[in-house]
């Protein structure tokens, strides 16, 4: 009798366990459904050139966060993902040209502490951004300009960060860079071929629409994780959306870097923005149908937005619409 009695207890701490552990290993699966998100609290604004940490981090659950421990002592220690740590979720850091792409890569690189990858080689951003041409899941974002560009992106994303940026403020850096010397990521114009310049931003309009269109699109379609990031709210309230954005890519807390990344903001390919007290504005101003054009594609992009929030299938860093100049 006792026999058996031992015999019924080992079987049934067998099954229990094997029933626990299946639990677990379920529990650690990504959700194949859309996210539920909210709408982040609107917060005090923080300047660029503050970096307070008294600032709270704005949790969500994600089909594909993946948390990630890293000891370091400084926003410098950079590396590539594999190195002691598991492979990444594939994320694109998304974004119309001009929008400010590579400054948000340093500062996702600093947050972080994994190199960024991209769609592209490009020379002149190999030097600060060693991941820059790789697509794999060694690295934290990739960099793409799809479709903008016409070169297929064949990457398989389960996260996305789409950067928007003010129509006219993304033409104004992407012809600056065109148009200045080896395309540099950071040199200013001194003067504007108005004729040039009026052509460029009518060749865009049609082009910053379709970009947005094909990511809300397909990022609802496919039920990616979905963080929409406005470059604005970087510049104006940056220690806020740093964190928020960390989280979203699986570091849960990085007030301790605060003051690291506070010193080692700028990297080397921040432009700064014309029209500004450091920098002259060269540009003319738009005639009215150009003009009503850029309002235009304004106004479609803030109902993106505004429709993806509705629905629970985004989020975004603080603000849900484009400023207007």
């Amino acid at each position: 009798m006792e026999r058996n009695l031992a015999r019924f207890l080992s079987v049934a701490f067998i099954v229990v366990n094997a029933l626990l552990l299946l639990l677990v290993n379920k529990s650690k699966r990504p959700s194949k459904t859309p996210y539920q998100v909210g709408v982040h609290q609107e917060s005090k604004g923080m300047p660029v050139h503050s970096m307070k940490a008294d600032v709270s981090v704005t949790t969500h659950l994600y089909g594909y966060r993946q948390e990630i421990r890293r000891d370091r002592t400084s926003c410098l220690d950079i590396t590539f993902a594999g190195n002691g740590t598991c492979l990444l979720p594939s994320t694109a850091l998304a974004s119309f040209p001009g929008s400010g792409n590579t400054w948000v890569r340093h500062l996702i690189e600093l947050s972080t502490g994994f190199y960024t990858g991209g769609m592209y080689r490009d020379p002149t951003l190999q030097r600060a951004f060693p991941g820059e041409g790789d697509r794999t899941r060694r690295v934290i974002t990739i960099k793409t300009h799809w479709p903008w560009v016409g070169k297929v992106d064949p990457v398989g994303y389960e996260r996305v960060v789409l950067i928007i940026r003010t129509p006219l403020d993304a033409m104004k850096a992407e012809f600056t860079r065109q148009h200045s010397s080896e395309r540099s990521h950071v040199d200013q114009v001194q003067t504007i071929n108005q004729t040039a310049w009026q052509k460029f931003v009518k060749s865009q309009i049609v082009k910053y629409q379709r970009f947005h269109d094909f990511w809300f699109n397909i990022s609802e379609k496919k039920s990616l994780d979905f963080f929409v990031l406005f470059y604005d709210d970087m510049r104006e309230n940056t220690a806020q959306i740093l964190i928020n954005l960390a989280h979203f890519l699986g570091i849960s807390d990085i007030r301790d870097q605060l003051p690291c990344i506070h010193a080692n903001m700028e990297g080397s390919f921040h432009r700064k923005a014309p029209g500004t007290a450091e920098v002259a504005d060269p540009f003319g101003a738009l005639d009215e149908t150009l003009s009503k054009g850029i309002d235009k594609i304004a106004q479609i992009v803030n109902k993106q937005v505004r429709s993806c929030l509705k629905k629970g299938v985004c989020l975004t860093s603080r603000s849900t619409q484009l400023k207007t100049l």
